[in-house]
């Protein structure tokens, strides 16, 4: 809980320095700049968002950039805009910071948990999240990247029609 509660914090720092950035030089900052300016925070102040991994820092701004980005694109996308502690749901971990031990146990930034698999975890696993829902429980998801099972047939060029 209190990772994701760290991670709406830096999404909503990160909202009201893109609003000052703006209003100051009528310009989106953009992502790189953004994770300069992270950067620049970690090392200036390393106590409060170590706690959070680094890479699951990085995609609070990812997120934000692409809401941006839709922002700029579509008419009828909103700005992006702050977030309550309670409403923010999720941050993900992508090559760092988690670890399977096996079984139904995971290691977290540190911390053991154990979870229930709803089903086997087949192939090799690119990111987990952790999400909170609306009742509170936290769920972890593992997207993974699977091999396909059935080789693809070469393509001949001549069509067939099936009933």
């Amino acid at each position: 809980m209190r990772s994701i509660e760290l991670a709406s914090e830096v999404w909503n720092h990160f909202v009201a320095l893109t609003r000052r950035y703006y209003e100051i030089y009528d310009e989106y900052p953009g992502y790189y700049t953004l994770k300069k300016h992270l950067t620049k925070l970690k090392q200036r102040d390393k106590g409060h968002w170590y706690d959070l991994n680094s890479q699951a820092l990085q995609n609070v701004i990812e997120r934000l950039d692409r809401a941006y980005q839709r922002f700029f694109e579509i008419d009828s996308a909103g700005r992006p805009g702050f977030k309550k502690r309670e409403k923010y749901t999720s941050f993900t971990l992508t090559q760092t910071g988690w670890k399977l031990l096996g079984g139904n146990r995971v290691r977290i930034q540190n911390h053991n948990y154990k979870f229930v698999k709803s089903r086997p975890i087949k192939g090799e696993i690119k990111t987990v999240t952790i999400k909170r829902d609306a009742c509170g429980y936290l769920w972890i998801c593992f997207s993974v990247e699977k091999k396909p099972s059935t080789p693809e047939l070469p393509r001949t060029g001549n069509a067939v029609g099936l009933d």
